[in-house]
């Protein structure tokens, strides 16, 4: 209970739904960095008590397998895990270009 009223100060603290704590740009690099992402929008990080959350729209070529699109999200999901830490929740929605 008092970790969620912490968590909501913050939101209230802050005057925005949204973290600024987190390396926006870097997060980016990691995106664009993975193969297969033609492009992303709709990037969403947000810290949820101690984890973050990040969550984005991926394209990827309207060709490609469902597996091999499957696994661009997984890697962005693991880089962004490895770089953030094992508990970082992250939603990719992928998308054909």
């Amino acid at each position: 209970k008092e970790r969620c009223r912490d968590s909501f100060a913050g939101h209230i603290a802050n005057g925005k739904t949204e973290f600024s704590f987190v390396n926006q740009k870097e997060i980016e690099q990691i995106i664009t960095d993975t193969g297969g992402v033609i492009s992303f929008h709709g990037l969403r990080t947000r810290k949820i008590g101690d984890v973050i959350s990040v969550e984005m729209h991926v394209q990827v070529d309207r060709y490609l397998t469902v597996e091999v699109s499957h696994q661009t999200a997984t890697n962005i999901e693991n880089a962004l895990r490895e770089r953030f830490g094992a508990n970082t929740h992250v939603i990719v929605h992928i998308e054909p270009a």
